[in-house]
């Protein structure tokens, strides 16, 4: 039977300026640590994570046994004690596998509309991967925490510019993603949401399980991936790859008007200034002519 309390937090392991008025919201398993304003959210987080649970465990064959924790920082000062200071700028949360713990930046903080319900699926989907399977390279790990979270987003004119230049982040070199700046960040997540995408639409969710439930047996990822699908990570990027040069080769006719500003625009503006010259050498032209010309003859 699902309860749902709110209580003080009188003593915890929180740094010392967090004790003053964090609250504690409690569903089942899931806890969130908050001020009192962000009732509202906190409602939100709650029921994502305790509700899209079932469909996550039979998708992933996982199980999640233990507690989870999330904390819901209002200010600069909470979320970096709490991660140590160690995230990039871009970062709006963090998984914490070791603790079950989840930590995320608050609107009021980070002034973006985040839907924190499903950024808080998706650190516990990290998490649940953690604890029942062990390493999963984060290209999938971050594919599956992106598309099981519901958040979904995808603009394919990052993924358009990488077929376009060929410069898709290679697969291994995204584990290195908390280093990358912003830009190649957003790619980064971009390709794992849509490599992950085509691995389920290919195979399904029975291989993905099968693989998860080999690295948890103690099989490598790479036999693991094969064992399930019949080819081995790195043919799977490769095709993967190789088809996004297919699917965007003329997607920029789609994003035609993106590209006006970037091309067309300095055009206009220089086509204007090359008028604007050519108007002022006629006009001095014309001057000189009149200097010699005598209208008292007409």
């Amino acid at each position: 039977m699902r309860w749902i309390t709110i209580i003080l937090i009188l003593f915890s392991a929180l740094p010392v300026f967090a004790l003053s008025d964090w609250v504690v919201s409690t569903e089942e398993w899931v806890s969130v640590h908050h001020h009192p304003k962000e009732t509202a959210n906190v409602q939100a987080i709650l029921d994502a994570v305790y509700f899209s649970y079932p469909l996550i465990s039979e998708n992933l064959g996982l199980k999640f046994t233990g507690k989870l924790e999330i904390y819901l920082a209002s200010k600069p000062a909470e979320f970096g004690e709490l991660t140590d200071w160690k995230l990039p700028a871009w970062a709006q949360g963090v998984a914490y596998s070791g603790k079950n713990m989840v930590v995320l930046k608050s609107p009021k903080y980070s002034g973006n509309r985040v839907d924190l319900a499903k950024a808080a699926v998706h650190e516990f989907i990290h998490i649940l991967l953690a604890t029942d399977v062990g390493r999963v390279p984060l290209w999938l790990n971050e594919g599956l925490a992106v598309m099981l979270s519901g958040e979904g987003y995808f603009d394919d004119r990052q993924l358009t510019n990488a077929a376009i230049t060929g410069k898709f982040v290679p697969f291994r070199k995204m584990e290195r993603v908390l280093k990358f700046d912003p830009g190649s960040a957003h790619l980064a997540y971009q390709q794992a949401l849509a490599a992950t995408r085509y691995l389920v639409g290919e195979f399904g969710w029975g291989s993905v399980s099968r693989m998860l439930a080999g690295v948890k047996h103690g099989q490598a990822f790479d036999k693991a991936f094969f064992d399930a699908t019949g080819m081995w990570p790195d043919e799977f990027e490769g095709e993967w790859i190789k088809l996004q040069g297919g699917r965007y080769k003329y997607s920029f006719l789609k994003n035609f008007d993106s590209y006006i500003s970037y091309v067309f625009v300095p055009l206009l503006l220089l086509g204007g200034l090359a008028a604007y010259l050519r108007r002022r050498r006629i006009l001095k032209r014309w001057k000189r002519e009149e200097q010699y010309f005598d209208f008292g003859d007409y």
